[in-house]
């Protein structure tokens, strides 16, 4: 009876280790890393064999990715992107780059994040003076929320 159960569990452990290993694919996380989405716009398929290689092929809309490892896959996927379709690691930093000092230049002449802290500041001035809506003339409370939403209404 206890060799059974001894049986069983080694039975059952082999199953599940064997399931998690076939499903593990630590290429679809790399594609979730590079754009949410995008494990689900490639097929992976794994060719174990002695020869290092990747190819590239289409299903529909799909591309398809076959390597003889993971490593391999990976580096499909890196060339496809940088001579498929123009995107590579640096061109994306560039980007960023650009768009940094594209927003520096926007702030430094618009001044939004100045005009936005002024604005929460005053919205919370506003919530202050309604939780001491009890305890004061509501015409003077009144008064005080219209002279800072005014306030508000000129620095938009």
């Amino acid at each position: 009876m206890n060799t059974m159960k001894t049986k069983l569990y080694l039975v059952i452990l082999l199953v599940v280790g064997l399931s998690t290993y076939l499903s593990a694919n630590p290429v679809n996380g790399l594609l979730e890393r590079i754009d949410k989405g995008a494990s689900k716009k490639f097929v992976i398929e794994l060719n174990k064999g002695t020869d290092d290689f990747f190819e590239l092929d289409q299903k529909g809309s799909k591309v398809v990715v076959r390597g003889n490892n993971y490593v391999n896959i990976a580096t499909g996927i890196n060339w496809y992107l940088k001579y498929y379709a123009g995107i590579s690691r640096q061109g994306v930093h560039d980007i960023v780059k650009r768009c940094e000092q594209a927003l520096a230049g926007y702030e430094e002449k618009l001044h939004l994040v100045e005009k936005f802290m002024t604005v929460k500041n005053k919205v919370k001035q506003i919530d202050e003076l309604l939780d001491g809506y009890e305890k004061e003339n509501a015409e003077e409370l009144v008064a005080d929320i219209r002279k800072i939403s005014d306030e508000i209404i000129e620095e938009l």
